[in-house]
């Protein structure tokens, strides 16, 4: 059976090996330049989950299988991204088993179904006896040249996350007035601040926009910068009013986590703050309605609060409001998805019935969970959770498992 993997990020390579070691034909596509692109990207940033929650055993036992030598980093460690790439992701890709499979500067552009658009043969079983034509741009990484063709899977795993598919600032989550045309995507990403970055933000003015553990930890880190240097200024504005700008887990038992939550906290929240002295203006309950740029190329950010609005000054603007799914790839399959969250519909009215705000708290929702109604296609990963935040890669390895489970009870023919 052909199986097609979309991604080469942490679940695509453990998908990959998982259905390798199980005798499918696997081929994985990858658009970036090298694997786990997006984790190299954010690979400053150290990890709150454990090593014991970000492998799988099948990882580490292909890759022992192909360096005898290879020694996985402690169970309890909290590894930066960069040391999880270096320890783990990048002796899985480079382990015999993968050897060849994996597809580099290859985008997915588009998935159909052979001999069949999107209306034909709804809710029928004859759907699912057609495979999917992928249609995949090449790029030469010398000539910077593409090349387009088209390859057959009889399923289709899409693990290619959300990272970079940036979510907006304006008013309701659209793009502001100005946003699309004076912001480019890096202004979207988790810049490495206290390291490659450093000169865009040392003595500088930033707006933080964002109220989760990424605007968190962008806090934490302008912070030390301002210690060194007391011109770096910072004003942080998020939507919702709470006590303070990250909602607190009580016993959180991440404790990376829980120290970055509160740490920001402290740095925002004036009772809150310790002898430190804050670079942070926190603006709570606002909404962004406008950017503009002046002559000498700093921000004036147009804010709403209450009706009231005001206009902040800034020398740069990191948007730290979280990632969305890029769904344009499958627009021609028949996929149910949830109107809030876009993700798929059956999973999303699971994550709708969690009570815990702890994402470590979930559990895998089942392998029926995963199937929509265009059978063999599946989304699994970060993706899976649309714009739902609280995915764990751990959840994401216990999904394999329940594909690899309906694969081999609904799919036991290539072609069906």
């Amino acid at each position: 059976m052909r199986v097609a993997i979309i991604g080469a990020g942490p679940i695509g390579l453990e998908a990959a090996a998982f259905f390798l070691l199980r005798n499918y034909d696997v081929r994985v596509y990858e658009r970036g330049t090298r694997i786990a692109d997006n984790v190299a990207s954010w690979g400053h940033v150290r990890l709150f989950s454990p090593f014991s929650l970000n492998r799988s055993d099948w990882g580490l036992q292909v890759i022992a299988e192909s360096d005898g030598d290879y020694k996985p980093p402690a169970e309890h460690a909290l590894l930066a991204g960069r040391e999880y790439l270096e320890s783990y992701l990048k002796p899985l890709s480079d382990c015999d088993l993968l050897d060849g499979c994996i597809e580099l500067n290859t985008r997915v552009v588009s998935i159909t179904k052979q001999g069949l658009g999107k209306a034909h043969a709804i809710g029928q079983a004859s759907r699912g006896k057609s495979p999917f034509v992928i249609l995949l741009e090449s790029t030469d990484p010398d000539t910077r040249r593409s090349t387009e063709r088209t390859e057959l899977a009889d399923v289709v795993i899409d693990c290619s996350g959300t990272y970079g598919n940036h979510r907006w600032l304006g008013v309701g989550g659209a793009p502001g007035p100005g946003e699309r045309r004076l912001l480019s995507s890096k202004d979207y990403l988790l810049p490495d601040i206290l390291g490659r970055d450093i000169e865009q933000f040392l003595g500088k003015q930033t707006l933080v926009v964002g109220s989760g553990y990424s605007a968190a930890t962008s806090i934490v880190s302008l912070q030390h910068l301002a210690n060194a240097n007391a011109a770096t200024r910072v004003t942080w504005v998020t939507r919702a009013s709470h006590d303070g700008p990250i909602p607190l887990i009580e016993g959180d038992t991440l404790t990376e986590r829980d120290a970055i939550a509160r740490s920001a906290n402290e740095l925002a929240v004036k009772e809150l703050a310790t002898s430190v002295n804050s670079c942070v203006t926190w603006l709570p309950g606002v909404e962004l309605e406008a950017i503009s740029q002046r002559d000498d190329g700093s921000y004036e950010v147009m804010v709403v609060k209450g009706g009231e609005r005001e206009t902040i000054v800034v020398d740069q603007i990191l948007a730290n409001v979280g990632y969305r799914p890029d769904r344009e790839m499958y627009r021609e399959l028949q996929v149910h998805e949830c109107y809030a969250s876009e993700g798929p519909i059956k999973l999303a009215a699971a994550l709708l019935g969690e009570t815990s705000s702890d994402c470590l708290a979930q559990s895998a929702h089942g392998a029926d969970s995963l199937k929509n109604p265009e059978a063999g296609f599946f989304i699994i990963g970060a993706k899976s959770y649309g714009r739902n935040s609280k995915f764990l890669l751990k959840l994401g390895l216990q999904q394999i498992q329940d594909v690899g489970e309906l694969i081999s009870r609904d799919f036991q023919q290539p072609g069906l």
